[in-house]
């Protein structure tokens, strides 16, 4: 008998499983510039290694292993591992002291809300099936292992044996400057009371901590205090400034971003002008405005900074229109299928109707170079202010996001060769970079209506390119992120996803700034001001 199919049912083995919609991230897969270009900009951090002490701690650890497990074991040196970051979490939350970017921190306080006059370190990094799941860290190799490791290896600080390795150890001492694992291990440890350390040790052997334990370690195991003067501080101050890759032979790669980006977000947190606010998104818009340069000459590293921000803008300005354009869809029609040139249709004649109304365009004035020659002209149209989208119903969010496309080509179009060949010469361009978007298509289209353009834009780098996303997204699985049915020359849809801007590790080098006292409530300390000088 035949079977009719419903509701998504399928029969093996024919078309597969009923695919899932998740949420997904980068709809249009435009992120990629923004992060291949602050990964070279801040090698050695990233987005989630939020205190600058573990550094030196996992130094520290690692030597400590060596000497006392002495197994070459890489599942003896996870459980070491792990159970050194879930003491030190108890540690810190017990001290009362405020914390954040503690690792284990929130099964840490549940453990602790037990009361218990002593605490199994055992019962607390494995569950008992021996999985992780249910423990303090569910990733095997502990934070450690899913934050930390990779940045520092690229830092120059711990090593593997070989590429696939899981077992880690410390970089050791040479001849040179260079902030190595082996002298931040022992600038961890020249900071510990003896009796400390001791104590330390020994919960990690009996795997028993107790309450008066706790308390007497917080001292010298603050993971959110680095003792200031002290030979860890001033190690940990190099290791930031110091050359970005140490183990790369030739001039090519002897880079110093992360020391000029260090220099330039301490100048600008010590910035007297007061038309300057002192917020991270601030820093990168300034050097947006400043098109890379201090006092006209062109810093590398600032240009960087610069491309990272134009090819963010970039981004945040399509996906505001993919998200504009889904949130109207699903307003308008709800979960109905319609034909996609009648949608394209309406929303570009709609959108061009608001552009002009915007800039109160004439009739005569009609084609994109009017747009941007209007911008370019009219500078109290600036890039902060289209991107202020929260505050601005869905209309003007379209609007705003067109206009900023049209307000990047105004700003940079004689910076676009200088744009495309840094990403070129750095080897950071990825797919849909912005530089060569505005010098390959749209310096062609420039003389298109504002609402041949709109249509054309939102069908080729909107609808297709995220329906091209998503299904490359897909591979062999059964998840997809896609935010609308695309079929028979049909729209249908199914979820939306709002603009932001990436993260581009500087919310970390903020937090170590401030945990070696450089930096204090968005101003410099004393201290700051005599480290920038030196710089």
């Amino acid at each position: 008998m035949a079977k009719i199919l419903r509701n998504g049912d399928h029969l093996y083995p024919f078309f597969g499983d009923k695919m899932s919609f998740v949420r997904g991230l980068d709809p249009l897969g435009l992120q990629n510039n923004s992060e291949a270009t602050f990964a070279m900009l801040l090698p050695g951090l990233n987005n989630v290694t939020g205190r600058l002490r573990y550094y030196s701690f996992y130094c520290w650890i690692l030597d400590i292993y060596s000497n006392t497990v002495k197994s070459t074991d890489p599942k003896k040196q996870e459980t070491f591992i792990r159970k050194a970051e879930y003491l030190l979490a108890l540690i810190n939350v017990n001290s009362s002291l405020e914390f954040d970017h503690i690792p284990g921190s929130n099964y840490s306080i549940s453990e602790l809300n037990k009361n218990n006059e002593t605490i199994n370190l055992n019962n607390g990094i494995y569950a008992e099936n021996g999985l992780t799941e249910g423990s303090y860290w569910k990733y095997s190799n502990g934070a450690f292992g899913q934050y930390y490791s990779t940045s520092l290896i690229s830092i120059g600080i711990i090593m593997t044996r070989d590429y696939n390795s899981k077992l880690y150890f410390r970089s050791s001492s040479d001849t040179s400057n260079f902030t190595s694992g082996e002298k931040l291990a022992n600038a961890f440890d020249g900071n510990l009371k003896i009796v400390d350390k001791e104590i330390f040790i020994q919960c990690l052997k009996s795997g028993i901590v107790s309450r008066d334990q706790l308390i007497n370690l917080a001292t010298s195991f603050n993971a959110m205090h680095i003792p200031p003067n002290s030979e860890e501080s001033k190690l940990l101050y190099s290791l930031l400034i110091q050359q970005d890759y140490h183990f790369i032979i030739g001039d090519e790669q002897n880079t110093n971003h992360r020391k000029e980006t260090t220099k330039a977000l301490l100048s600008f947190f010590g910035s007297k002008n007061p038309e300057i606010k002192p917020s991270l998104l601030d820093f990168t818009f300034n050097i947006y405005n400043s098109k890379g340069r201090v006092s006209e000459e062109i810093n590398e590293t600032l240009f960087g900074w610069f491309y990272y921000q134009f090819n963010d803008f970039w981004q945040f300005s399509n996906t505001a229109i993919l998200n504009g354009l889904l949130n109207n869809l699903h307003t308008e029609y709800q979960l109905q299928s319609i034909p996609l040139k009648d949608f394209l249709y309406q929303q570009s004649e709609e959108i061009a109707i608001n552009i002009r109304k915007y800039l109160e365009f004439s009739n005569e004035l009609d084609a994109i170079e009017d747009i941007c020659k209007f911008l370019e002209e009219n500078p109290q149209i600036d890039v902060g202010l289209l991107t202020e989208l929260k505050r601005l119903d869905n209309e003007q969010r379209i609007t705003n996001s067109f206009l900023l496309i049209f307000k990047l080509y105004a700003d940079n179009k004689n910076n676009l060769e200088n744009l495309k060949m840094y990403g070129e010469k750095n080897k950071i361009t990825r797919d849909g970079e912005a530089s060569q978007y505005y010098l390959s298509e749209f310096s062609h289209k420039i003389k298109l209506t504002i609402k041949d353009f709109i249509y054309d834009f939102i069908k080729q780098h909107i609808i297709l390119r995220h329906h091209l996303v998503a299904f490359r997204k897909i591979g062999g699985g059964t998840q997809t992120t896609q935010k609308f049915i695309l079929e028979e020359n049909h729209i249908r849809y199914i979820d939306n996803f709002e603009p932001n801007f990436t993260s581009p590790r500087l919310n970390t080098l903020h937090s170590f700034l401030r945990d070696l006292n450089l930096i204090n409530n968005n101003s410099l300390t004393e201290l700051g001001k005599e480290k920038l000088k030196n710089l």
